[in-house]
């Protein structure tokens, strides 16, 4: 079934939306290349985390990790090759992409962060600007010959479902996970991680995925116990937060990144450096913010690593 759509509707469309390419149109495209991947989406989380909502942040990333680990699961399932890869004599690219085509994950976090954040501030005008932005990311996808129509489809499919899961997820099932230890919590997370590396270890964006958002809920527990710092203050404190809180995250990352590592090794460095960036992301940050004095304590303790349940 792929397969002929790939040589057939959906390899025209591609091909008749390239025909049509204009500057202004190539820059469009990798504009929403860029702000559409799995990486843009945390860094947002941490402004919202940072600067805005604590209890929002933790709730956007549950939506990036159940988005990004079914989009990881049906790339590996499906495993088909994107149209640039297929069809290189008719289909150009500028960016190399590491994963398998079907389906879009930029579409579906594009629908499913945004929508989650439309379906939170109940805004009809948020939903329209949300399907209007879908859409054009889709175009996107296509224009650069990353995707084909049907994996853009697949994308919007694949982020209604992570939609329904979050914003209906069972209340008892929170319940139970507010219930647990905090031992027994981080054990969970820890050993999510784990099954997600072993079962889509081939996969780079899925080691992403098993590691960055395990490792910042895991921070994000320990920093409700520990550091519990204030997302208040003015605008410009906010803002300063954020700025520096990247650029120490940043640093913090490239380390990691310069240490060495046996043979063999590459996909568990993999997942531990995104795992120890989604830990400062969500711990570090705020320990160090608050004794550098960017970061301000909270009036009142968080319950530790709770679940908001809306």
């Amino acid at each position: 079934m792929f397969e002929s759509l790939e040589r057939g509707l959906g390899l025209d469309i591609v091909v008749g939306l390239q025909s049509a390419g204009h500057p202004l149109l190539d820059g469009l495209a990798l504009l929403l290349y860029l702000v559409g991947g799995f990486v843009f989406y945390l860094v947002l989380i941490a402004f919202c985390y940072w600067s805005l909502d604590k209890g929002l942040g933790k709730r956007l990333l549950i939506v990036l990790f159940v988005t990004g680990v079914l989009v990881a699961g049906l790339k590996l399932g499906f495993q088909r090759p994107r149209p640039y890869i297929a069809f290189p004599d008719r289909v150009s690219h500028v960016i190399e992409e590491g994963t398998y085509g079907i389906p879009s994950g930029h579409t579906a976090f594009a629908l499913a962060w945004w929508g989650y954040l439309a379906w939170h501030r109940r805004s009809r005008a948020g939903w329209a600007a949300v399907i209007v932005y879908t859409a054009v990311m889709g175009w996107g996808r296509m224009y650069i010959g990353a995707h084909y129509p049907q994996d853009i489809v697949a994308g919007v499919l694949v982020a209604l479902i992570g939609l329904a899961i979050c914003t209906h997820f069972p209340r008892g099932v929170i319940g139970l996970w507010n219930r647990l230890s905090f031992g027994t919590r981080a054990a969970v997370i820890v050993l999510m991680s784990i099954i997600i590396t072993v079962y889509f270890g081939e996969d780079h964006f899925a080691l992403v995925v098993a590691g960055s958002v395990p490792g910042a809920a895991l921070g994000a527990a320990i920093e409700a116990q520990t550091v519990r710092f204030s997302t208040a203050g003015r605008w410009g404190q906010r803002l300063l937060r954020f700025v520096v809180g990247l650029a120490l995250l940043a640093g913090f990352g490239v380390l990691l990144w310069l240490i060495p590592i046996p043979a063999g090794w590459e996909v568990a460095r993999e997942v531990l450096v995104y795992a120890a960036i989604g830990m400062g992301m969500m711990l570090g940050v705020p320990w160090l913010g608050l004794r550098l004095g960017f970061f301000s304590q909270a009036a009142s303790a968080e319950s530790i690593g709770r679940l908001p349940v809306q």
